[in-house]
């Protein structure tokens, strides 16, 4: 693991400590010591977002939920909000419509989020 990833959040979830960087959400395991980092798929071009992993929440229903990029940005497709689906081990896209006022399913990328 990179020594200059720039730690935002840390979280314990189930049996993993998460870590959201600035180059990406690092899953690790304490008892086999092993690291699992997730990018932004780049195979989904017609989708833009960052690395940069700024929050880390449980919800009452124990889902994991990851928020990326940078609230300041103008351009707010450059980040989002992410579900973590652990029995897939991968994460759905959320993103916010001002029709309804909140977050809403967007698209669901299987592999949105890739191990690296």
């Amino acid at each position: 693991m990179k020594d200059d990833i720039g730690i935002n959040t840390i979280l314990r979830y189930r049996e993993h400590i998460w870590l959201g960087s600035h180059n990406g959400l690092i899953r690790f395991n304490p008892e086999s010591k092993e690291f699992k980092t997730y990018l932004a798929n780049p195979t989904y071009i017609d989708f833009y977002s960052s690395n940069v992993f700024r929050g880390l929440y449980v919800d009452q229903q124990d889902m994991l939920w990851a928020g990326m990029g940078f609230s300041w940005v103008p351009d707010k497709t450059k980040g989002g909000l992410y579900k973590y689906q652990p029995e897939k081990d991968n994460f759905i896209e959320y993103h916010h419509d001002p029709s309804i006022g909140c977050a809403n399913e967007a698209k669901k990328f299987p592999n949105f989020l890739q191990e690296k």
